[in-house]
């Protein structure tokens, strides 16, 4: 694939949500060294959420990497919504550990979101408690994920679950 490292953010920006949106997974291998090298925290952000459309279980390393490792808040945000989109069961634990225990509350609500979306009902209280405390949070899209959840407790064969890989 080409990709245009020296053009200017809203180029390269273009490219990498145009890749997201046609949805080949073939872009992968683009996606993922963008991610992994781009000095602009913008674009590695950008690229962590095309890989979460790609559908590609490949990315879940390099996702669950930034996860941990970025040094730029936007980027980890990002990948975490990424895996949450996914689905990958493999990064259950390592959004459930910035759920519990990241010093940054938006990266906590974050993983608890991709949590949610993944149907890990570890979540719910960490929603309930974003819900409360934080005005700015789409309350409807916290609500929806919170029903989905309790209800996958008392229905468990209605349960969302994502296929390993």
């Amino acid at each position: 694939m080409v990709y245009f490292p020296g053009s200017p953010y809203h180029i390269r920006c273009n490219i990498i949500k145009s890749l997201a949106k046609i949805g080949d997974r073939r872009a992968y291998e683009t996606l993922a060294a963008i991610l992994k090298d781009d000095i602009d925290y913008r674009i590695r952000a950008d690229a962590a959420e095309a890989l979460g459309c790609l559908g590609d279980f490949r990315a879940t390393d390099i996702l669950t990497d930034k996860l941990k490792n970025d040094k730029d808040n936007a980027v980890r945000h990002a990948a975490a919504f990424a895996m949450g989109k996914l689905g990958d069961r493999r990064a259950i634990e390592s959004l459930f550990q910035v759920m519990q225990g990241d010093r940054d509350a938006w990266m906590r609500k974050a993983a608890a979101i991709a949590l949610g979306e993944m149907g890990d009902s570890r979540a719910v209280e960490t929603l309930e408690e974003a819900m409360e405390n934080n005005p700015e949070v789409d309350k409807k899209h916290l609500e929806d994920l919170i029903s989905r959840l309790k209800s996958s407790l008392t229905h468990p064969a209605t349960a969302a679950s994502a296929p390993e890989n």
